[in-house]
């Protein structure tokens, strides 16, 4: 039996990156190591990128796995632009099954059956990642949802993935770290204003979902090069030269504190952002 310990640094990733319309998603993706695009929306045409046919039917995306699966390529990477597109494709293989004429046909159940695709996607690019070594990114776009949150009296609105049902939900819960990607903004004079910079949430807030398995900074610029440099950086130096400005009694705070946290590589980097 093969028993590993520690971190696979060089596993290939799982990402789910999500955010609104022309933020830069796709460009991001199309910057990791050897892309191959499954495109399930138009708008791939301004970028230099090898892709697949566009997908028409479930059983189409179906076999553009299975080619990437069996079939002799250099790809290291297979995108899915983007996930939220591909629904459609997931509703109307449900429907001819069931033989329904639309998804809300019975009432209520047509995201809970339809949800078995899901899983027979996230089988196919587990198998993916197992057989070939392939990184796996998908792109999703969000929306403004009622949240009701059982901690506090009444509800608001946050950004979440725009899927039926639960297949949001499973998607984020398979992936390896989940992205929330916007603008950043200053407040000043009591106004918030856009810098212009793009940049990527990597832990869940009142505003958005987010997720992250790599240890990785809470945000970081919208680029390819910054995730992949965070993903493999060791910042204890640099934690070091910030502690080395405060108290002992602080300093021995913070490093209890990483101590007893699960994921240290994510914690060093969580106290790397308060200290600044």
């Amino acid at each position: 039996m093969d028993i590993k310990k520690g971190k696979q640094i060089d596993a290939p990733f799982k990402l789910l990156v999500t955010g609104p319309n022309g933020i830069g998603k796709s460009t991001f993706a199309a910057d990791s190591p050897a892309p191959i695009f499954c495109p399930t929306e138009p708008g791939l045409d301004e970028i230099d990128c090898h892709r697949t046919p566009r997908p028409k039917t479930w059983g189409e995306f179906v076999a553009i796995c299975d080619w990437l699966i069996r079939e002799p390529h250099d790809y290291k990477t297979f995108v899915i632009d983007s996930v939220d597109w591909l629904a459609p494709l997931i509703d109307a293989q449900t429907c001819i099954d069931q033989n329904w004429t639309t998804i809300e046909q019975p009432f209520g159940k047509g995201p809970l059956m339809s949800l078995s695709y899901w899983r027979s996607m996230i089988a196919l690019l587990d198998e993916m990642r197992d057989r070939r070594g392939m990184n796996i990114l998908l792109i999703g776009h969000v929306e403004a949802r009622r949240y009701n949150d059982p901690t506090t009296e009444g509800g608001y609105d946050r950004w979440q993935l725009k899927l039926p049902g639960k297949a949001g939900a499973l998607l984020q819960e398979w992936a390896g770290a989940v992205f929330y990607c916007e603008f950043a903004t200053i407040l000043a004079r009591g106004k918030r204003t856009d810098t212009g910079e793009r940049v990527v949430h990597t832990t869940r807030s009142a505003q958005w979902d987010a997720k992250n398995r790599y240890g990785l900074p809470p945000t970081m610029p919208l680029s390819f090069e910054a995730f992949d440099e965070a993903r493999r950086d060791d910042r204890t130096a640099e934690l070091d030269g910030l502690l080395a400005t405060k108290s002992e009694a602080d300093q021995v705070k913070v490093r209890t504190w990483i101590a007893s946290q699960a994921d240290k590589k994510l914690a060093t980097a969580r106290a790397i952002e308060r200290l600044k």
